[in-house]
Order: structure tokens, then C-alpha cells, then sequence
């Protein structure tokens, strides 16, 4: 039996968690905690799933594989490998958006157009080469990022407690009032 550092036995687990091990040792480096992983593991799991259930309808499988044969006509045509690729690349992804429809992504709704403003004029000095200014810019804009994020919060926990004011706190120059 091993005893060296990167021995199983050496970490405190059996033989078949390394796996685990390595990955809860990704999660700890990145920042994410096993909960976090799990949520995002299951909300890609639900945006997948519905992905994979409009496949397994035969008519939208149908229709995909009409619509991906029909464009690869024009590869035959094509001589240059990086030209070859970029459009099949291009036409495999065109057909599934038509055929499938695009996923589902989450964005920052709850960013105010002060804090848009802040990260914008961090970007721009980033990219003059600024970094003084570049640092205190992105310090600013974590601070409004989560003044708005709590915000958010709050309308989400008023509007679920008192759903008769829903309409007030979902609406947007709500938000703004608070500043």
C-alpha cells in the first residue's frame, strides 16, 4: 500500500474517490462551493433536458436532419480545410437555432444603467492601458453590482410575501426610487 503524497490513502479516501476528491479540489480553487456546483449542475441538467426532449420528438428530429443536409450541399464546393470548417460550424449551429430554438441563458436583469455605466468606462479604461484607473473603477462597479443585486433581492422577497404588490415591485422605476 502506497503512503506517498499522491496516494489515496495519504489524502484520507478509498481508492475510488479521487475523482471526487479532484473535483471538490476544482471547486475549492475556483471559488464554488459543492452546493453551488450541484445548483448549476441541475440547472444545466433542466436546460439540457428540454433541449434533448424537442431531439427526441420526431418531427423536430426530422425537420434538424433535413435542415443540417440541406446546408451541407455547399461543403462539397468548399476546398479550404479553416473555410470548410467555419461553415459547417456556421450552418450546424444556424439549423439547430431554427429547428430547436436557442437555450435559455440568465442574465443580470437587476443591473441599474448607472452600474452598465460604470463597467463600461472600467472597460474602456482597461483597454486605454489605464490601471489605476481601470482598479478603482471595477472596485465601483462590484459595489453597485451588489447594491443592485440586493436590491433585487428585496423586491423578489416583498413581491413573494405580498404578491397583491407584485406588479409594484417587479416595476422597474421601483428600483430606481431607491437611489
Amino acid at each position: 500500500m502506497s503512503r506517498g503524497p499522491n496516494s489515496s490513502v495519504a489524502w484520507g479516501c478509498s481508492a475510488k474517490e479521487p475523482e471526487e476528491l479532484e473535483r471538490q479540489q476544482h471547486m475549492v480553487n475556483s471559488g464554488r462551493s459543492k452546493e453551488n456546483h450541484d445548483d448549476q449542475e441541475e440547472l444545466e441538467d433542466d436546460l439540457f433536458g428540454e433541449t434533448i426532449e424537442k431531439l427526441k420528438d420526431l418531427t423536430c428530429a426530422h425537420e434538424y436532419a433535413v435542415a443540417v443536409s440541406n446546408r451541407f450541399d455547399v461543403l462539397g464546393a468548399l476546398g479550404d480545410p479553416v473555410e470548410l470548417w467555419d461553415t459547417f460550424k456556421r450552418e450546424t449551429l444556424q439549423a439547430a437555432k431554427e429547428c430547436i430554438g436557442e437555450r435559455p441563458r440568465s442574465r443580470r436583469g437587476f443591473v441599474s444603467t448607472e452600474t452598465l455605466e460604470k463597467i463600461e468606462e472600467s472597460r474602456a479604461a482597461r483597454l486605454a492601458g489605464n490601471q489605476d484607473q481601470h482598479r478603482a473603477l471595477s472596485c465601483r462597479t462590484r459595489t453597485l453590482l451588489g447594491r443592485d443585486k440586493e436590491r433585487e433581492e428585496l423586491c423578489t422577497f416583498l413581491s413573494e410575501k405580498k404578491p397583491e404588490l407584485a406588479d409594484f415591485f417587479n416595476d422597474d422605476k421601483w428600483l430606481l426610487q431607491l437611489s
